[in-house]
């Protein structure tokens, strides 16, 4: 859908899930994430939990949202199972469930960004 939407002229940045993840260690600002999509559920999850997220009647989101599992490696960090494994299990792709986890991304993390390259002066910027 990403690259539909592209070609229509919005806005688009491509996400890779499988970038390392920004906190990759468990320390006491919370879990080490096995990679990116890790951290973004991880995330979402965090806000589900302050009560920053409302709206999601799509019923077929919610079962996605809630049949996804995760886990913690042998290292002790936090896993999102596959999605062939979540296809094996549960039938289908969880692609709903990830576009609104996609859709309460942090500010850009432009190392997780598909084909997304700037200078060392935007970089700075995004992160202040």
């Amino acid at each position: 859908y990403a690259l539909h939407l592209r070609d229509l002229g919005y806005p688009v940045n491509m996400v890779n899930a499988g970038a390392a993840s920004s906190h990759p260690n468990t320390d006491s600002e919370g879990p080490g994430f096995e990679n990116f999509k890790a951290e973004m559920y991880w995330s979402f999850r965090k806000a589900l939990e302050a009560g920053e997220v409302h709206g999601i009647r799509d019923v077929e989101t919610q079962r996605q949202l809630k049949a996804t599992r995760y886990g913690n490696t042998p290292r002790g960090k936090v896993a999102i199972e596959s999605k062939p494994d979540y296809r094996k299990r549960v039938g289908g792709s969880p692609d709903r469930a990830e576009a609104v986890i996609m859709a309460f991304l942090p500010p850009v993390r432009t190392d997780a960004l598909v084909g997304w390259e700037m200078d060392s002066m935007e970089k700075e910027s995004i992160w202040r």
